[in-house]
């Protein structure tokens, strides 16, 4: 892949008709924090790769520049936005998963 994560995470916000503003509101990182994100003066931190990837529904690795494959599954987006948010580890996730008799 050609393009550096800094260029992506823009390339995001931007095809999202979002500005950094917008994104501080939604999930609360400062606008000075996402510019050097973008400008690439500083790395992403993690929390922040993992907002955008389940907010907008693109893969990790696509965000990272280490895939063309850039989507998420809806289904799979929307189980790792519940984990995300239950604090849930893969054990408790699965408990959770297991259908009723």
């Amino acid at each position: 892949m050609n393009k550096k994560i800094n260029e992506i995470l823009t390339t995001i916000r931007k095809e999202h008709k979002l500005t950094r503003p917008d994104i501080e509101r939604i999930a609360g990182f400062k606008v000075s924090t996402i510019e050097s994100y973008e400008r690439g003066s500083r790395k992403p931190s993690i929390e922040y790769i993992e907002f955008i990837s389940l907010y907008f529904g693109y893969k990790k690795e696509y965000i990272e520049g280490k895939s063309e494959d850039k989507f998420l599954d809806y289904v799979i987006r929307v189980l790792l936005m519940y984990q995300k948010i239950f604090n849930y580890d893969d054990k408790k996730m699965s408990e959770k998963l297991r259908m009723k008799e």
